[in-house]
């Protein structure tokens, strides 16, 4: 039968769901449901990246996500942080180069699956944030949501949140799994 092909498991493969699989899966029903065709290119625990076609095109998606925010500083406002090997951020280097990416960060709500939002950058967004042209060990990057705020503050190695008391982060919208465009920069 279909189903059993279907369901059975090659040797190689993984036999169970894992909790990864709802975060990645929220993000490509969304692209599925829009009209756009998928498929994985990378999978690793860290990140998966997907070959999307549009009807503008193909783009790379890169993607990371976070369960949950971090603990709160304040109740008004909630932070995901997404963390990158040195190694990791050569082959983004190397792969831009090749294919140009953009980047998506879900930021999860574990008990609260639908209030998960995600963030949307750009290469250049992303390689700003980091500051990926200095070699380092590791990087980070983080996501805040302010409450009642449309936008994502965006900061990280290379951008601080705040510099001279002054706001310093980047601004991005912040998207629901409804208003999703991918940028080509």
């Amino acid at each position: 039968m279909i189903l059993d092909e279907f369901v059975k498991p090659s040797p190689k493969q993984r036999t169970s769901l894992q909790h990864v699989d709802f975060y990645y899966g929220a993000l490509l029903s969304f692209m599925i449901n829009k009209g756009n065709q998928p498929s994985l290119l990378r999978d690793n625990e860290n990140r998966r990246m997907y070959n999307v076609q549009t009807d503008e095109g193909h783009y790379h998606l890169y993607v990371k996500y976070a369960t949950s925010p971090i603990k709160p500083i304040r109740e008004a406002k909630k932070q995901w942080s997404f963390t990158y090997s040195g190694e990791e951020v050569n082959e983004i280097i190397k792969q831009h180069k090749v294919q140009p990416l953009t980047f998506a960060f879900v930021c999860g709500f574990h008990s609260k699956l639908n209030e998960s939002h995600l963030a949307i950058l750009s290469y250049n967004q992303l390689a700003d944030c980091l500051d990926i042209n200095y070699p380092r060990k590791s990087y980070y990057l983080k996501t805040v949501l302010i409450k009642n705020s449309p936008l994502l503050r965006v900061h990280g190695t290379g951008r601080n949140d705040f510099q001279d008391n002054k706001d310093n982060a980047l601004k991005v919208p912040k998207a629901d799994f409804s208003v999703v465009e991918f940028i080509n920069n």
